[in-house]
Order: structure tokens, then C-alpha cells, then sequence
């Protein structure tokens, strides 16, 4: 992330997204992990978990938007009720019983 971030491709860690290359013992431990785990461990907007032969990490500027409630760069809008946040911010969201002012 340090090198992305002295490179200009990113500024947050938030806007990264991950590529990890890692020995197949290394993927059958972190395989047992959601993705999102992972994302909120490293405090970033995605992680992909990639066979190899060492481990190795990338890190590139994600495509997606911020959420203007998390500050991650995920998909907006996939919760129906409330569409300006990523789908995890609009679960909660919903959790917490708040509806969205017309």
C-alpha cells in the first residue's frame, strides 16, 4: 500500500484493491476467511486471493465508487432502500430501523 500510495495510484488505503499471490498453504488458511474479512483487516476495498509460488501483494486504484457512509469504494446502490451507500452500509442501515427521507 505504501508503495501504491508514493506512487500516486492511490491515496487512502480504502481505495485500494488488493491482489494477494500466495503458496497453497497460505490460500487454503486465508481461503477460510470471507472477503470481507480480509477487506476490513487490511482496510481496503477489495482483496483477491491468487495462487503462487511466494507471496507477493499488488495493489491498484479500485474502479468503484465511495461510499459516502464507510469511505470504502464498493458498488452503491445494491440495497433497494437505500441506494446511495454500498449494500453492507445499507444492511446496516436497515438493522438500525432508519429510512431514507424523500
Amino acid at each position: 500500500l505504501e508503495d501504491a500510495r508514493n506512487a500516486g495510484i492511490i491515496v487512502k488505503s480504502q481505495e485500494a484493491d488488493i491482489t494477494l499471490e500466495l503458496p497453497e498453504e497460505l490460500m487454503e488458511l486465508c481461503a477460510g476467511y470471507a472477503p470481507c474479512v480480509l477487506e476490513e483487516l487490511f482496510i481496503v476495498s477489495s482483496v483477491t486471493l491468487v495462487p503462487g509460488d511466494e507471496v507477493r501483494a499488488a495493489a491498484a486504484k479500485s474502479p468503484l465508487e465511495k461510499c459516502p457512509r464507510c469511505w470504502n469504494h464498493r458498488e452503491l446502490g445494491t440495497n433497494a432502500h437505500h441506494v446511495r451507500v454500498c449494500g453492507r452500509c445499507g444492511d446496516v442501515l436497515d438493522a438500525l430501523g432508519f429510512v431514507e427521507e424523500e
